[in-house]
């Protein structure tokens, strides 16, 4: 093909308007005129957006169990040995102890590991959280209403 204005072998054109008719010119002549189409190898590709999809992240809590003190009375009963003589092996106060086995006191979880260590015994409980989806009314479309943004706050 030929640029219609130049005379010049081009092989994709420009389409312009030059004094109301459509011309197929080449690059350097396409400033003649209003540039009505590109050639295809420079029109512009719809740019595709990568979304990255993330998975839930799973949060873990590590929680003391609910019978802490029976657990810890029958270890300290089992190893028939004073309050104080353990007390000084696991380097924790006497008072403590007695706190943790009469429910008057929750170990924190670095006594309860070492409690755990020490008696051989189940203290410390891991939970893992995940992130749980909120079913929707307008799951079938899989677009959000405003009655599901209330409800999800109203949730929270």
């Amino acid at each position: 093909m030929q640029c219609e204005l130049c005379g010049k072998k081009i092989e994709d054109p420009y389409i312009i308007i030059l004094e109301g008719t459509e011309v197929k010119v080449c690059k350097d002549c396409s400033s003649f005129g209003k540039i009505k189409k590109k050639p295809k190898s420079l029109e512009k590709k719809p740019f595709k957006r990568r979304v990255k999809v993330e998975e839930p992240k799973v949060e873990i809590i590590e929680e003391i169990v609910s019978d802490y003190d029976k657990k810890i009375k029958n270890a300290i009963l089992k190893s028939n040995q004073k309050l104080e003589v353990l007390s000084k092996k696991l380097n924790m106060k006497e008072s403590s102890l007695r706190a943790f086995e009469t429910r008057h006191r929750k170990p924190s979880i670095e006594e309860a590991k070492k409690l755990e260590k020490f008696f051989k015994i189940k203290l410390v409980e891991t939970i893992e959280l995940g992130k749980q989806k909120v079913p929707l009314k307008s799951e079938e479309n899989k677009t959000l209403t405003i009655g599901d943004l209330i409800k999800i706050k109203k949730k929270k």
